[in-house]
């Protein structure tokens, strides 16, 4: 799968943090999709112990990282994701790649979070959202 090739930046929802199974993909890259997580070895976690995503998005060519959340966690930009960011942070910049990991599900204006999300993304852009579900 092809679908990030020639795309340059990402924003996520909510200040990310990695664990091993990012890990062992940032390390091994390149690589096809890897098909299970392998353990890490004692120097590679010490190494993970100062990766953040945007090292792994920048294994994968993404140059540009940022996120937004409330706590500002790993150089987030702190922005209230349930007010628009346009108008009330003169935030208006665009991503190629927009990314939900577990966020949304805590933000009250569901509404206004896919707005925000769908502003910040770039015409031809991807958003992906993946979100934890009742019984998980």
């Amino acid at each position: 799968n092809r679908k990030l090739e020639g795309m340059s930046s990402v924003i996520e929802i909510g200040g990310q943090d990695l664990n091993e199974s990012h890990i062992s993909f940032a390390l091994d890259f390149p690589h096809d999709t890897p098909k299970r997580t392998r353990a890490l070895s004692n120097e590679e976690k010490l190494l993970a112990k100062d990766m953040l995503p945007k090292h792994m998005y920048q294994k994968i060519g993404i140059t540009q990282y940022e996120s937004i959340d409330t706590n500002g966690h790993n150089n987030a930009h702190v922005f209230d994701i349930n007010k628009n960011l346009a108008k009330v942070y003169d935030f208006h910049e665009k991503f190629d790649l927009v990314t939900n990991f577990g966020t949304t599900e805590h933000i009250c204006n569901q509404g206004n979070v896919f707005e925000n999300m769908h502003d910040l993304c770039n015409i031809n852009g991807l958003m992906i959202g993946v979100v934890p579900f009742q019984g998980h």
